[in-house]
């Protein structure tokens, strides 16, 4: 028998296992047997395990493994529940293990798929937490065993591993208690109220009272006298006297709850032993760790190599002492608490430290003591792990880092010596790339020089040229003698009493020419009042020259320069003011610096030489002062021009002692000298020459001396001239290789890179003049290289043979297009660029719409670009270059007898077999036909081609 079920008018239905269903009328004594019929419409499976009456009469009856019948007595029907059925009558899980209707006649039912619902009025079963939505923190798909409900309307289920569910359906909540509450297993089979209200619970590991009262849990197994601990499912039954029958697997247990005492005695908790390792510790065995006995130490020490030990501890219970419960802490280790039923903490692996065992008692009953028993340990570090060994660690290791951080700023030091080093070797490598640069205006006029030409015009004006660029050069190289000596602090001053307001005008007058060359408007100062200083006038001299210098070279044309002298209570100002296009806020405070050099190319000014940075030093030796301020146009409002401002103060004339160096008199800065103008281009088959030189004066001097030969187009940077190369397509490039933004070398590369301008020959011109330097150039595929200063005639040469070079290869190019032996097609082009061009000509052979303009697609350029690559490349215009592809081809295939001429023609692009033969007689001086049976009679002479 599974279940027995008494109804209403009296009757037992008892549910066994295989044998179905049976009812007995305690009238009459005769039962009645229900079996799982063969048809459909009865009983669902003869293993039934529950049964229930609802409020309406009819019967709820559970299998084992074939889901819930609802009985009508009545009618004689059944309605099954079942989870391979559809829509009201699903349910969740085959095994009926637990069935319950509560007061408010809601069906419950437990599976091995957990915990599910029916409520009056509904149809059919829902799981709680769909039902109920502050059930949702039960687990689901748990298997439950027991649903009981007792006087209070709150359920209590029993789950197969997760405990003791406590549902309060008015409150909608759900408590749940495991074994980390008390209960001795998880595994609750059956639930069951006494007389007081107590919940009893019959799990796998005995009996189980909970008093939800005072949330008390006492636990009884075979040391109470239990038969056995394992108890079956549902099996708890309370009389009416209260007593309690409990089924298990050892028989029946009869108790009354109201007989079990229960035991209030408070008992002292003792540490009975220690032992390390497999060994137990005792004062009498020598290792000096206990002095008594262990229960009366109130600290043990132990050293690091005996931190594996167990400590026991007993509570001097004596009723049922089996059933004693301990807990215990390693304080300082671990924060959780330990359960155990044995009485002993084990621990391995311990680190040095200070510890606390902390253990507390439960008794037979479950009765927790209040006080715990505390025990310190104290585990010794290891003799490298002490105070002093980490001292000793401690000094290693800031001798070490002393070492090192000694070693990094030794090497720093170094690091930064040769920072130094190279800084001046870049530094004097700028000033030789400047010296260079004008012996080269030197050396060129006078290449240019007859002198039997010295009456005329021209022959003064290029010994004028000499002259200025030679004191220019002078000046130079005494400008950086000065700023080596002033950098030194060898530089001395003769101050004399000077009148601020006449140099100022004198030097403003040598710079007008310049200026208004650049068609600028210079205003010198207009004071009648003479201000004197005191100063050096040769060295204050080159303050204001280099300032004007800068002023007039960044202000753009039609722009005003402005000089004023003012006394003011902190001395005498000198003030220059361009409107010029400025200096970022970001760039003013290192414009001091020398050959300071910016990169925002047509926003600010771009660089700097020595001439700043050698006028601070000599205004500082002055005990003056030098600022700047400026605005960029960029950063004004549209139509309003930039500013760069410089403010000299400097004392007011005084007395002063000592005895100075007299430096040697130099010459000012002063341009004298005015544009030429530029010859008119030549004749249309003279070469085009790009030059591309940052400083103004060379580069006007070389387009006045290449204009005569060449057409020439002149660039100020290597960026300009990058662009100007690939609009242009120029026949040569020259360069410098020092310029600001791009220099020669990154020109260099982009040039031969770039797949439209990859044929230009390079010419680069620059101050480096070493071995490394030239086969640096080299190596960015430059074609020349000439060091400055050098001879004009030497880079007209230069420039000659690369362009006649050039002419030559194409020559060659077209011979390689128009000339054919016994196969016109066999010859290699030899250019990557002109290979790939009459590749995809030939690809679109015989496509008569293909033009310069599909040709100019493929190859991703414009077609006036095309058109000068072609044309450099081979002398050929870009049709005339399709032309000769087809032409090639079709003298090819004109020597297979078995085409005729309009086949090939058409073969070959050409749509008018008239035009087709004009055109290539043109080249092959015979008709396709007679070039055609020339070749199939192997005649050894080839038809000499003429050039298109």
């Amino acid at each position: 028998m599974k279940t027995i079920y008494r109804d209403r008018k009296g009757r037992l239905w008892v549910g066994t296992h295989a044998g179905g269903l049976n009812l007995l009328d305690s009238s009459t004594g005769r039962f009645t047997r229900i079996r799982k019929a063969r048809q459909a419409g009865g009983i669902c499976s003869n293993d039934i395990v529950q049964i229930r009456q609802d409020k309406s009469g009819q019967f709820w009856i559970g299998s084992e493994h074939d889901g819930l019948n609802l009985y009508n007595e009545v009618s004689q029907s059944y309605v099954h529940f079942h989870p391979d059925s559809t829509g009201d009558q699903h349910i969740d899980g085959h095994d009926i293990r637990a069935l319950c209707i509560d007061r408010m006649d809601n069906v419950w039912i437990g599976t091995e798929r957990g915990l599910q619902v029916k409520t009056p009025g509904s149809r059919g079963f829902r799981q709680t937490a769909r039902m109920f939505p502050g059930l949702a923190d039960m687990p689901e798909h748990i298997g439950i065993n027991a649903i009981f409900e007792d006087e209070r309307q709150q359920l209590w289920i029993g789950s197969a591993d997760k405990g003791l569910f406590r549902i309060l359906p008015g409150e909608n909540k759900v408590v749940r208690y495991s074994e980390k509450d008390g209960l001795p297993s998880d595994d609750v089979r059956a639930v069951i109220t006494d007389l007081n209200g107590r919940v009893w619970l019959a799990t796998n590991r005995g009996l189980c009272c909970f008093d939800p009262a005072r949330g008390d849990i006492r636990s009884f197994n075979v040391y109470d006298g239990l038969p056995g601990n394992d108890f079956t499912s549902n099996a708890f039954y309370r009389m009416v006297d209260g007593g309690i029958l409990a089924g298990g697997l050892n028989g029946i247990v009869h108790f009354n709850p109201a007989d079990i005492q229960r035991n209030d005695l408070r008992s002292h908790i003792a540490f009975s032993a220690l032992r390390i390792g497999d060994r137990t510790i005792n004062p009498q065995d020598g290792t000096g760790i206990i002095d008594r006995d262990i229960d009366f130490m109130e600290e043990v020490s132990i050293s690091y190599d005996q931190n594996d030990f167990s400590i026991d501890f007993r509570l001097l219970n004596f009723i049922k002492p089996g059933k004693n419960r301990y807990a215990y802490l390693l304080d300082g280790y671990e924060t959780e608490w330990h359960q155990s039923q044995t009485g002993t903490a084990t621990y391995s692996n311990l680190p040095a430290g200070s510890y606390t065992l902390r253990v507390k008692a439960a008794n037979n009953d479950g009765i927790w003591e209040q006080e715990e028993r505390l025990l310190a340990i104290r585990i010794r570090p290891a003799p490298w792990a002490t105070w002093w060994a980490w001292l000793i660690y401690l000094t290693a290791t800031g001798l070490l880092v002393y070492f090192i951080i000694r070693y990094a700023v030794m090497r720093h030091r170094f690091q930064q010596e040769q920072l130094l080093q190279q800084f001046k070797l870049d530094f004097f490598t700028n000033i030789s790339h400047e010296i260079r640069t004008r012996l080269t205006l030197i050396t060129s006029p006078l290449e240019r020089l007859d002198p039997g030409e010295l009456q005329d015009d021209r022959a003064r004006t290029i010994w004028t040229s000499v002259r200025h660029h030679t004191t220019k050069l002078t000046e130079l190289v005494q400008e950086l003698l000065d700023f080596r000596k002033a950098e030194s602090g060898y530089l001395r001053l003769k101050r004399e009493p000077t009148d601020m307001v006449a140099i100022c005008q004198e030097i403003g007058e040598g710079f007008r020419p310049m200026a208004e060359s650049k068609g600028l408007i210079l205003e010198c100062p207009k004071n009648r009042t003479p201000i004197t200083v005191s100063i050096d006038r040769t060295q204050f001299g080159k303050v204001i020259s280099n300032l004007l210098a800068n002023a007039i070279k960044f202000t753009p044309a039609g722009g005003r320069v402005h000089m004023k002298v003012e006394r003011h209570r902190q001395g005498v100002v000198l003030t220059i003011r361009d409107t010029g296009i400025g200096i970022s806020p970001a760039n003013l405070g290192r414009i001091f610096n020398n050959y300071f050099q910016v990169t925002d190319h047509g926003t600010e000014n771009t660089g700097y030489g020595i001439g700043l940075a050698l006028s601070k030093r000599i205004v500082e030796l002055h005990e003056g002062e030098i600022s700047a301020q400026s605005e960029r146009s960029a950063d004004r409002k549209a139509g309003k021009t930039g500013f760069t401002e410089f403010m000299v103060t400097i004392p007011a004339l005084r007395e002063y002692s000592g005895d100075p160096e007299i430096l040697p008199q130099t010459a000012s800065v002063i341009s004298d000298s005015s544009a030429e103008g530029i010859e008119s281009p030549g004749p249309a088959d003279k070469a085009l020459i790009l030059v591309v030189e940052d400083n103004a004066e060379l580069r006007q001097m070389l387009e006045e001396s290449l204009s005569p030969i060449f057409d020439v187009l002149a660039a100020e940077d290597g960026s300009q001239g990058l662009e100007i190369a690939r609009n242009k397509i120029p026949d040569l490039v020259v360069s410098d290789i020092m310029m600001p933004m791009l220099d020669g070398l990154q020109l260099c590369d982009q040039l031969k890179s770039d797949r439209e301008t990859s044929h230009i020959p390079v010419i680069l011109l620059t101050a480096k003049a070493t071995l490394d330097d030239r086969i640096s150039g080299l190596q960015h595929r430059a074609d020349g290289y000439i060091s400055k200063p050098f001879s004009l005639k030497l880079l007209i040469t230069q420039i000659n043979n690369l362009i006649d070079n050039r002419r030559r290869l194409q020559e060659v190019f077209r011979d390689d297009m128009l000339v054919t032996e016994k196969n016109p097609a066999d010859r290699p082009v030899r250019d990557e660029f002109l290979t790939e061009m009459s590749s995809h000509i030939l690809k679109n052979l015989d496509n008569a719409e293909f033009n310069v303009a599909s040709l100019a697609k493929h190859a991703t350029m414009s077609q006036p670009v095309l058109y000068r690559k072609i044309k450099a490349l081979t002398g050929l215009s870009v049709n005339d270059f399709i032309k000769s592809i087809r032409l090639r081809r079709a003298a090819e295939l004109l020597c297979d007898p078995e085409r005729t001429v309009y086949e090939v023609a058409y073969m070959v692009g050409f749509s008018d077999r008239k035009y087709f033969s004009r055109e290539f007689k043109k080249i092959y001086e015979m008709t396709p036909s007679a070039y055609a049976q020339h070749q199939r009679s192997e005649s050894d002479e080839e038809p000499r081609p003429h050039e298109i």
